[in-house]
């Protein structure tokens, strides 16, 4: 009976981790996976800022967005530090939304220990937490945005524990 018993475990649990990894959105270009929230309408776009081009995943519903977004500095920024890098991420963050900064924190991401900071800005009762990443020439910014504590959340460490960059 305990044979059983611990061969349906076994059968569930891997039927639950194929589960989250169906949902898992993958990009190819982008070399980066996440867990957009269950139900969302993901849409690629791109703008062009400063001669650069951001690339970007939203997936946006009742008034929260979760998004991916990432571009490629030039060759010739390699030997720019990343906190120079994150530094002006932020600061263009903050300066675009017009709202206060309330956390900033360095820390390392993944395995390969990429340079990243934790970022939350608050303006009119909604708060946009981000994580920018510096992996080689790729900067990505991974946020989460929403009404009062949403960004700051379960639902929002989910979505941001989630991503992955899968090559470099």
């Amino acid at each position: 009976m305990r044979g059983i018993l611990a061969a349906v475990v076994i059968v569930f649990a891997t039927l639950a981790a194929g589960a989250d990894e169906e949902k898992k959105y993958t990009s190819k270009l982008g070399r980066f996976a996440v867990a957009f929230p269950a139900g969302s309408d993901v849409k690629n776009t791109k703008q062009m800022a400063n001669g650069l081009t951001m690339s970007m995943t939203v997936a946006e519903a009742q008034g929260k967005s979760h998004s991916v977004m990432y571009m490629i500095v030039p060759i010739t920024a390699k030997d720019v530090p990343a906190k120079t890098l994150i530094d002006g991420a932020e600061k263009g963050m903050v300066d675009k939304t017009g709202g206060k900064l309330l956390k900033s924190k360095d820390f390392t991401f993944g395995t390969r220990k990429y340079p990243s900071r934790e970022s939350v800005v608050e303006k009119e009762g909604s708060k946009v937490r981000t994580w920018i990443i510096v992996a080689g020439l790729r900067v990505y910014v991974v946020l989460v945005a929403g009404p009062s504590d949403y960004a700051t959340g379960k639902d929002s460490q989910a979505f941001l524990d989630s991503f992955e960059i899968t090559t470099r």
